[in-house]
């Protein structure tokens, strides 16, 4: 991603078209506006400081308006329908069980399908073709933001939605995502954000530990 974001700012000023971060942001956001619900496959991949690149994480993520969301891993399940909190591990069974706050979530996929957070502020933006690499940087401290230092999107000239994710967070770690596969507005029935849990799971309580 940081090779490929070279590239575009060498082209971008060898072309000398420079669009205004302000108004890639704005049309990002005007996109996102209309959208109620969406869905995407996605995959995930880590480097910490000092350390290779993880093995990449791969799965679907699904959300709609209401703070509900449920991303699906081989490794995890998480799911909130915006009161409660489920977090799910097959190969343990166990299920953790928590009230959603917003303030507490980590970044993680579903946080780009609706838009981006109102707390950032456009740097830059490098265009080559229809291809626009747009970086921001948190505006505040506090929230699920506060540890991130920058973030960097990619999208496309007239379509507007986003189909890859950089962040980075202040000790240095590069989480990259890359999003395939959107579909807007499906109809996602509420009952997708909802967690069965059967009697073969072990339930963890977390506000009982608090």
């Amino acid at each position: 991603m940081r090779m490929f974001l070279l590239i575009l700012t060498l082209s971008g000023l060898l072309s000398g078209q420079q669009p205004s971060p302000g108004d890639v942001l704005a049309s990002i956001r005007q996109r996102y506006q209309g959208i109620r619900d969406a869905s995407a496959h996605f995959s995930q991949t880590v480097k910490r400081r000092y350390a290779p690149v993880s093995k990449p994480t791969a799965g679907t993520v699904q959300i709609k308006k209401g703070n509900k969301y449920r991303i699906d891993t081989e490794q995890q399940v998480i799911v909130t329908d915006g009161n409660t909190v489920w977090m799910y591990t097959p190969k343990t069974k166990q299920v953790l069980i928590d009230n959603y706050s917003a303030k507490r979530q980590t970044f993680s996929p579903d946080q780009f399908l609706l838009g981006l957070p109102n707390d950032l502020t456009a740097v830059s933006a490098v265009r080559t073709d229809s291809i626009i690499v747009l970086t921001l940087t948190p505006a505040g401290s506090a929230g699920a933001l506060k540890s991130i230092a920058s973030i960097v999107v990619r999208t496309v000239t007239g379509r507007w939605t986003i189909d890859a994710i950089e962040l980075t967070d202040k000790n240095g770690t590069v989480t990259a995502i890359t999003l395939k596969e959107m579909r807007m507005n499906g109809g996602i029935d509420d009952g997708v954000f909802r967690f069965a849990v059967t009697d073969s799971m072990h339930v963890v309580d977390v506000n009982n530990l608090r």
